[in-house]
């Protein structure tokens, strides 16, 4: 059996040790999402001091990485901000990430219980098999485009409902004598105002009420503005943005790797929704791909929705993965959950649940 030997050490944006991060992502990264500047704007904006860099070794060589953070005393976790679609856990592909994550179970303190590996992407983390302490839970189903023709061909597999709607789009807006054009932001200058732009869009919509929109001035909105900016001066960002007149009526925040991009945040201005300003800007932006010869895919790494499906088929299942250090606590775990489970039942049934659960 391989010999594992992990380090954990406090970790900041600005760590040195953050170029053994850069080092495995070059070697075994596989997203932009893992890439050392999406970790570095995560960690300033959203880690409270408590993030943890587990380093693994196996000899002298270095096999994985992750970023860690506690859920309370008793759980930990990888450093998981609801911006960051995937769990930060880079590891070389021929190591069991069982083994891995026994051992730095191990390297925790006593009391520490389960050890999660969150939201991870099957086409980059093989999923394992349930074993031991070792279980493995569903996340959410995900969609990507895979781009492997041309456009004409792509678009004609389109279901009718959908280009049907594009076309009534387009019409709609010719008729109101307005027009509808696509503005691509890359550079970094740009990409800051972009970002502000789709926080004065968003903190006008439905979300504000809710205070999970983007504001320029809070930190989901510092957030993106760093991301972006970040990746911007490596050529790595696209802002779209759907411009109808002179006015941005509906915009896409992205990061790009060297064969993807995935598409982070979207928002449209209530005031053009009869144009569709989102599908429309979908479609001039798909179709520019498409004929750019650049990208492969196209990822949304957000849970499907109805409006995903006329886009594309292509559906995979994103997962945890956690182990249980001692004995009977996964049993524990488990009985805790039909519990809870159990709880929920009556109020899904019971004919005033919704004034139940407020």
């Amino acid at each position: 059996m391989a010999t594992y030997r992990w380090e954990l050490l406090p970790v900041t944006a600005a760590s040195a040790e953050l170029e053994l991060w850069e080092r495995m992502y070059q070697a075994h990264g596989g997203t932009p999402l893992l890439h050392p500047d999406f970790l570095r704007s995560a960690l300033e904006i959203f880690d409270a001091g408590q993030a943890t860099l587990c380093l693994c070794r196996k000899a002298e060589d270095l096999v994985a990485l992750c970023v860690t953070a506690k859920v309370d005393g008793m759980r930990t976790t990888t450093f998981q901000p609801s911006q960051a679609p995937i769990g930060f856990w880079l590891q070389r592909p021929e190591e069991p990430i069982g083994d891995l994550l026994r051992t730095l179970s191990q390297a925790q303190t006593p009391w520490t219980l389960s050890l999660a590996v969150t939201q991870q992407d099957p086409d980059l983390l093989a999923r394992p098999s349930p074993q031991g302490g070792l279980q493995v839970t569903d996340y959410i189903d995900t969609a990507r485009i895979t781009i492997d023709g041309d456009w004409d061909a792509y678009w004609k597999a389109r279901g009718s409902n959908l280009r049907h709607n594009i076309k009534r789009a387009y019409a709609k807006v010719a008729n109101a004598g307005k027009t509808a054009t696509l503005r691509l932001v890359t550079d970094p200058a740009g990409i800051a105002e972009a970002v502000s732009t789709y926080g004065r869009i968003e903190s006008r919509s439905w979300k504000a009420s809710g205070g999970t929109a983007i504001t320029p001035d809070n930190d989901q909105g510092r957030f993106y503005a760093r991301l972006l900016e970040r990746f911007a001066r490596r050529g790595k960002a696209r802002c779209y943005q759907l411009v109808i007149d002179d006015e941005v009526a509906a915009t896409d925040l992205c990061v790009c790797g060297d064969e993807e991009i995935v598409i982070l945040k979207t928002t449209y201005d209530a005031d053009y929704k009869d144009f569709s300003p989102a599908f429309l800007m979908r479609e001039m932006a798909f179709k520019r791909l498409y004929s750019e010869g650049w990208c492969r895919r196209i990822e949304f790494y957000g849970r499907v929705m109805d409006w995903h499906l006329r886009w594309t088929e292509e559906i995979r299942r994103m997962y945890h993965v956690t182990w249980f250090r001692y004995a009977g606590a996964l049993t524990v775990w488990e009985a805790i959950k039909r519990v809870r489970r159990s709880l929920r039942k009556p109020e899904r049934d019971a004919p005033h649940s919704s004034t139940l659960q407020s």
